[in-house]
């Protein structure tokens, strides 16, 4: 089986297509880990303040 010019194309065209489609996958989940880590920040900083509060050493 020999390929053709229209085989060639859809392979570029699959192999790109999965290509963005991995990068916008990428970013999906490096978007929610920037969130994970703006909310365990706050969630340390609550707590330290809580531990202030206290009068216990927060460290």
């Amino acid at each position: 089986m020999t390929i053709d010019a229209n085989m060639l194309i859809y392979a570029i065209f699959m192999i790109n297509l999965i290509g963005v489609g991995g990068f916008f996958a990428a970013r999906y989940e490096f978007s929610q880990l920037e969130k994970e880590t703006e909310r365990s920040r706050k969630q340390i900083a609550l707590a330290r303040e809580r531990l202030r509060e206290r009068g216990l050493p927060a460290e």
